[in-house]
């Protein structure tokens, strides 16, 4: 099974509903051998593809491509320190 993100949402417990959905959904195809399911994920995906095999047993195997397993902490390394300064200053005065 390949499975991208939901674009337009961020949530990370929608898209993990999404991937539990479409598991459901394959398993009950006659083609499929319902224990034999896999994900492959780049990315965000890769991330899900981890989380979904520790938490959902119906999982067997996983391809998990460069994922991205922090995203909170990724961004932080990547944006300088003052920008990511007045990031936050713009959140707690918006949010």
């Amino acid at each position: 099974m390949s499975a991208t993100s939901r674009f337009a949402s961020t949530r990370s417990t929608e898209q993990h509903e999404d991937f539990r959905n479409a598991i459901t959904w394959t398993q009950l195809q006659s083609e499929v051998d319902p224990e034999r399911i896999g994900l492959w994920g780049f990315s965000y995906s890769g991330g899900h593809a981890l989380h979904l095999a520790a938490f959902d047993p119906r999982v067997k195997a996983i391809v998990a491509q460069m994922p991205t397993v922090n995203a909170f902490l990724i961004s932080r390394r990547l944006t300088s320190h003052l920008k990511w300064r007045n990031s936050q200053r713009c959140f707690h005065l918006t949010g």
